[in-house]
């Protein structure tokens, strides 16, 4: 083979293979090899001399080759990362839509409601609304008291549901917490549409009734579309961390988590409770605080995340957010999803010198 037809098969098998600066590299075709090494390439039938391809003339021949410069090849790289990183945060989020969707359609086939009132005077809309949610003139209520309570004083408590006609109307009052286990004893749960949770001391409520068949028994009539109510001590027991007493240094113990991801504090407003809900939440992250103010409730839908404000004063919503806590006053009319209090950027509400100083 003469030196021309050698360096012409030379290329032609160069601008078809990679090259290994480093190494070099060696292509045998039947007795003929090519032949790279750092600075030129060489043909070989074994048989011949070696015949020399200058290094710089395959470098511009391989080159001629290249569909994209290095810059070209890092820019759409770097394109192509961005675009998979897009579309793996879209299917992420698309799935997590997916299970809070098909949690929130379980809730709302399984889960009740909240009435909770913040001391003084029950406002008349959320007795109604309580009633009406526990099933009207069919409801079956079972009242427990705040404390320590003798027959002497189930009459009052009565007369004040009285005029609502229920079909059943029961006290659960406890002597003890193996009377609190007892399953006769509480067999009056298990066909209740409403439970009323007295005001008194939220610690004695705990101390009663928290990890006993009276629990599981309110937590099962939730399960069952059910309705519970409460005020002031009763009220302060639905969150799973229980503001228990004190004032700026309070006392902090577990209720009963009927309310999922906030602290319930009352009479908020009339008792300046601000700063006890403040330090309790710089405590606990991740919380919202909701101070119900007396003769005010709030009704809260488990299954649907929805909360409406009944009454005369307001519901205090004090929402940790990059490092502050935003004030939120809520009065009634106001019906919204909790949700929306921990992504709003304005007040829902009246601002604070208008509740204080109006």
């Amino acid at each position: 083979m003469n030196r021309r037809a050698a360096s012409s098969f030379v290329v032609l098998v160069a601008e078809t293979l990679p090259i290994d600066n480093a190494k070099g590299i060696i292509v045998t075709v039947g007795r003929r090899s090519l032949i790279s090494s750092r600075s030129s390439f060489y043909f070989s039938d074994f048989s011949s001399d070696l015949f020399s391809v200058p290094r710089a003339y395959m470098d511009h021949q391989v080159a001629k080759k290249r569909w994209f410069s290095r810059s070209q090849w890092i820019l759409i790289c770097g394109i192509a990362i961005v675009a998979l990183a897009f579309l793996v945060r879209h299917e992420i989020q698309s799935q997590i839509d997916r299970a809070m969707r098909a949690k929130s359609t379980a809730m709302e086939s399984s889960e009740g409601t909240l009435v909770i009132c913040g001391g003084g005077d029950v406002p008349p809309a959320a007795r109604r609304r309580f009633m009406e949610l526990a099933g009207g003139s069919t409801a079956r209520l079972v009242i427990i008291p705040g404390g320590e309570e003798d027959e002497s004083s189930f009459d009052s408590y009565f007369d004040v549901w009285k005029e609502y006609e229920p079909s059943a109307f029961q006290m659960l009052n406890a002597a003890s917490r193996e009377q609190a286990n007892d399953l006769n004893f509480t067999n009056m749960l298990d066909e209740a549409t409403g439970v009323w949770l007295g005001g008194g001391q939220q610690n004695w409520l705990i101390n009663r009734y928290a990890n006993t068949l009276v629990e599981n028994k309110l937590h099962a009539l939730l399960k069952r579309k059910g309705v519970i109510g409460g005020t002031s001590a009763g009220a302060a027991v639905m969150s799973a961390v229980m503001v228990a007493g004190g004032r700026k240094n309070p006392q902090v113990g577990k209720g009963f988590g009927f309310m999922p991801g906030v602290v319930v504090d009352q009479h908020f407003l009339r008792r300046n409770r601000f700063e006890r809900l403040r330090s309790v939440l710089d405590k606990n992250t991740g919380l919202i605080g909701l101070g119900v103010d007396e003769q005010t409730a709030m009704v809260y839908s488990i299954a649907t995340d929805r909360l409406q404000i009944l009454g005369d004063s307001y519901v205090v919503a004090c929402v940790p957010r990059n490092n502050k806590l935003d004030i939120e006053f809520l009065q009634a009319g106001d019906d919204l999803h909790l949700s929306e209090l921990r992504k709003s950027d304005t007040l829902l509400g009246n601002t604070v010198e208008q509740v204080l100083f109006d």
